[in-house]
């Protein structure tokens, strides 16, 4: 039973094509183990079991006249609550919108709907993603499946949580400062952030114009490398309403011929712990065995990328993160969206200092390409909080970011992925970075590092009195 709620796609698909279990009979199974962890997570904020047996039901009379199925046929996933699902309200954490319903679908939703995966569920996530805990005035806040006290981070933390826990198979998340992959991160999942111009934004709370366009993207999370690798081609693709994305035919997934990686595991803003620091070492270890050439490398200037994040953030003054809170009255605003407010509103800058600063990013950016330039990719640490209980990032003002944040401004793809365990006890594990397009070199290397380490591991969830779900 344990291998329905933490198999791979590939397990489960393996049973629906050979009819060992029905779609109804999955989603039943997977809404009951839902009803019995969600409670103590409150990670799955929207569901319809109604709409969901019948959608289930549908794909079984497909099944029944059907032999060549999409590898996500029937596979249950959920969505994170700022993405639109047109059945489903969509509150992107806001008390404003506790009953909106989008009436459209977002583009990433619509592809894997297309695939006839089932669509279980919303997942929490703080307003408008503006905080590094996944906790909000709509839902409350969701806890880690590996321990109750412990911070799921943001702002995809709704959707680690739901997959860690079995209760998704996988699902969809943004990050445009490490949302998806520091969530995923917390809560010994994977996660991908795709190449800039990849994968359709379309169907978002913000929206992904403006000052959010170069930053943000939608990944899958999931589980196990090889399931990323698998939904991965049934998101991307070319749609008229991102002008962003790149047309289909030039989205070719490249591999580098280098066999030479780059690490570095601090840097002059962050420090990392000796836990962090081994677990980045025996990273290293298992692609050095398989024949890689690995090397000590930070890129120069690396920690400017956090002033000019903020700096890109609040260069507006924070107008447009009001225009997407225009809809809530002031006093229902939480303290982490009045403290972000307050720190874009520092930051405001003139026309002419955008335009240096934006002078500035790019030069930037151009050293960047060239240090990666000679290498398959680089591994980095994915946080430096080392005690993640709830309100961490509140109580310490940690740089919890600062491995991620630079690389949403490179528009580089990333995979996180559990290779240890943390100080605190929560999953850790490491960030691979590579070239633009190069999502390939990201899948084998991770995959390479996940057989060696035995990559993700049910929590025991020991907050359940009549069962135990898996070994930590």
């Amino acid at each position: 039973m344990n291998d329905l709620f933490f198999g791979s796609i590939a397990d489960l698909q393996m049973r629906i094509q050979r009819r060992d279990i029905s779609i109804s009979e999955l989603a039943k199974l997977h809404l009951e183990h839902l009803e019995q962890v969600n409670p103590h997570l409150n990670a799955v904020v929207q569901f319809n079991p109604e709409a969901i047996y019948q959608q289930a039901s549908l794909l079984d009379d497909k099944l029944a006249h059907e032999n060549a199925l999409s590898p996500l046929f029937g596979i249950p996933f959920t969505i994170k609550d700022s993405i639109y699902t047109k059945d489903l309200i969509t509150t992107s954490g806001l008390t404003s919108r506790k009953a909106f319903y989008p009436d459209y679908n977002a583009t990433i939703v619509n592809r894997i709907l297309a695939q006839n995966g089932l669509l279980l569920g919303k997942t929490n996530t703080p307003e408008l993603g503006c905080s590094d805990e996944t906790e909000n005035q709509v839902y409350g806040r969701t806890s880690n499946p590996y321990n109750l006290l412990m911070s799921v981070s943001a702002s995809s933390g709704g959707e680690a949580a739901a997959i860690a826990s079995g209760c998704s198979v996988f699902g969809i998340g943004s990050d445009y400062g490490g949302s998806l992959r520091e969530p995923a991160d917390f809560c010994g999942i994977t996660a991908l952030k795709p190449t800039q111009g990849r994968i359709s934004r379309h169907g978002h709370h913000p929206p992904f114009f403006g000052i959010l366009n170069p930053l943000m993207q939608f990944g899958p999370m999931a589980r196990f490398v090889s399931d990323l690798e698998l939904i991965f081609p049934y998101l991307v693709g070319e749609d008229i309403y991102d002008p962003s994305v790149l047309p289909n035919k030039m989205q070719k997934v490249l591999s580098s011929g280098s066999n030479h990686v780059a690490f570095y595991d601090e840097d002059d803003t962050a420090s990392s712990s000796q836990n962090t620091k081994k677990i980045v070492a025996s990273a290293i270890d298992a692609i050095s065995q398989e024949g890689f050439t690995v090397v000590a490398h930070k890129p120069d200037k690396i920690e400017d990328a956090r002033r000019y994040w903020y700096a890109l953030m609040g260069a507006d003054g924070g107008a447009s993160l009001k225009s997407a809170l225009s809809e809530m009255p002031f006093e229902e605003l939480s303290p982490a969206i009045h403290t972000c407010l307050k720190r874009r509103e520092t930051l405001s800058m003139s026309t002419k200092a955008y335009f240096s600063l934006l002078e500035d990013i790019n030069r930037w950016c151009a050293s960047m390409h060239e240090f990666i330039h000679p290498y398959k990719a680089i591994i980095t640490p994915v946080t430096s909080a080392t005690n993640r209980v709830h309100g961490f990032s509140y109580n310490t003002g940690v740089n919890d970011l600062n491995f991620l944040m630079p690389y949403n401004i490179t528009g580089w793809p990333a995979v996180v992925l559990r290779v240890g365990t943390g100080e605190d006890g929560l999953p850790s594990g490491i960030q691979i970075l590579a070239k633009p397009w190069h999502e390939k070199d990201l899948f084998d290397l991770a995959k390479l590092i996940e057989t060696a380490s035995g990559g993700y591991k049910p929590p025991e969830m020991l907050f359940l009195s009549n069962q135990r779900c898996g070994a930590l």
